[in-house]
Parts: structure tokens; C-alpha cells; sequence
């Protein structure tokens, strides 16, 4: 397998406390009980067993950062959103679990884990050409979602809250984003808008304010030449070029309190 784990250089394995529950993309055998991968069509494993990687830990750092991990672990994500777009005709994704104890890498932002060992079970929770829509929520609680204001989308969960405003203010290079009179979204921001990317554009299109569907600066950069930003229309934080002009969607400097 082959994964870029967004990182900094000093990315550092893990060692899972507790069963960790993840998702994984697959090919389904034709007897139903094995499993194959999407870029290891030759691999097949059973379904509902612990298995191990095999081969040698090929990890390799770039100069920008980017974990490069090509074989020796199992690639798996948190959040469903993170894989569908990268689903080819006949893929399904499923329930996996990291076991307690397995070494793991997870991405410094996002939801991407590659680990030692995975558990595939059968419980099939996307098909590719399902409607868009995951079958599965995310398991935390989305408590608040409202229009604040007139001018602030208030988003907040269990573990984070963030004032956004309910519409972008146009398109610019992250240099001139950052030097703007505006306060820029952090990662952990963006986070929390990936994390409930349905429920919150439902709440938008209802209440006639922008969605989350652009590409969007954050305030992070990432070295001299790269930052991050969000990809709305499929959920997840990456990065690349500041001279990129992508939209500015400023938040509260401050957390309002109510």
C-alpha cells in the first residue's frame, strides 16, 4: 500500500490503548468471507480475523513533510467522508477495527491511520454508487448548530466551537488572506466543519447561508511555500501553494458567549 500522511517530519508511531474503530475501503471476495485491497488486488485475508502486515516498513519523508508509507501497514480512515471519493466501481467500505496494542501512524490533521495490524469485518456501511450521503453519523454529538446574529454561523460540539461567518468574503492568495483585517480558521476549526459536513450544509441551505462547498484558507502554514486549506466539497484539510487563490470565510477572533 502507498499513503501520504500529512505530517511534519518528526510524525511518530503510536500504540493503540484501546480498540480503535475506523473504516476501510475493500474489494469483497465472491465467497464473501475474504477481503482484498484497492491496490493489492493479489492480498486477500479473511473477514472478522486480526491480521498483521507483512514485508518491509517502507515510511519515506519528503522535503515539504509528507509521511510517505508504502508498505509494511494498513491503510484506514475515521471518517467515511475521507475515503468515498476514492472509490472505484465495486469497492465497498466497511467497519475495521486497530486493535489495542497495534503500532499506527495517524495524520497530524485529518482522518487517515495506517497501522500493523486491522480487523475487516463484514460490516459493509458504503457501496460504491450509493447516494452520497454516508450511511453511518459520526459518533459524537453535534449540539449546536444556529444563525447568530445575522452575521455568524455558530458551530459546537463536545470538544470544540467555532463562530463562522455566512459568507465568504472573496478569493485570495493566503498571503494576502493572512494580511487581511479578518480573523482566518484554524485547522481545529475546519475540523469540526468535516467532522459534520451533512448536518451543517442541510442547516446552511435551509437557512439561505453560504455552504461549506469551496475551497477554503486556513490559517496554518505549512513552510515557506505551502498552507492549509479545507476541500468542502469533500470534507477533509490538506495542503498546497500559497499563491493559490482560494475563498475567505472569516470566524470570530473570540468565542461569543452567550
Amino acid at each position: 500500500m502507498c499513503k501520504n500522511l500529512i505530517g511534519k517530519n518528526n510524525i511518530k508511531p503510536r500504540i493503540a490503548e484501546e480498540d480503535i474503530r475506523v473504516f476501510k475501503a475493500v474489494y469483497l471476495n465472491e465467497d464473501g468471507k475474504t477481503w482484498r485491497g484497492l491496490y493489492q488486488e493479489n492480498y486477500t485475508a479473511p473477514l472478522n480475523t486480526l491480521i498483521t502486515a507483512e514485508g518491509e516498513e517502507g515510511i519515506r519523508v519528503s522535503d515539504y513533510g509528507w509521511i510517505s508509507i508504502d508498505s509494511g501497514f494498513f491503510h484506514s480512515c475515521a471518517d467515511i467522508n475521507s475515503i468515498r471519493c476514492n472509490l472505484c466501481y465495486g469497492c465497498i467500505v466497511v467497519e475495521a477495527i486497530i486493535p489495542k496494542g497495534s503500532v499506527y501512524y495517524r495524520s497530524k490533521v485529518g482522518n487517515d491511520f495506517c497501522s500493523k495490524q486491522i480487523i475487516v469485518t463484514d460490516k459493509i456501511v458504503y457501496k460504491y454508487g450509493d447516494d452520497i450521503k454516508p450511511l453511518i453519523k459520526h459518533p459524537d454529538v453535534l449540539e449546536i448548530v444556529e444563525k447568530d446574529r445575522e452575521n455568524w454561523l455558530h458551530v459546537k460540539d463536545c470538544e470544540h466551537e467555532v463562530y463562522f461567518a455566512t459568507k465568504s468574503v472573496g478569493r485570495y492568495t493566503w498571503d494576502e488572506a493572512i494580511n487581511m483585517d479578518v480573523e482566518l480558521p484554524s485547522t481545529d476549526d475546519f475540523d469540526l466543519i468535516a467532522k459534520y459536513k451533512e448536518e451543517i450544509n442541510d442547516f446552511c441551505k435551509k437557512e439561505d447561508i453560504e455552504a461549506f462547498d469551496d475551497c477554503y484558507w486556513s490559517s496554518g502554514e505549512y513552510g515557506s511555500h505551502l498552507a492549509w486549506f479545507y476541500y468542502g466539497n469533500i470534507g477533509y484539510l490538506n495542503v498546497y501553494y500559497k499563491y493559490i487563490s482560494y475563498s475567505v470565510r472569516p470566524v470570530l477572533a473570540q468565542k461569543v458567549e452567550s
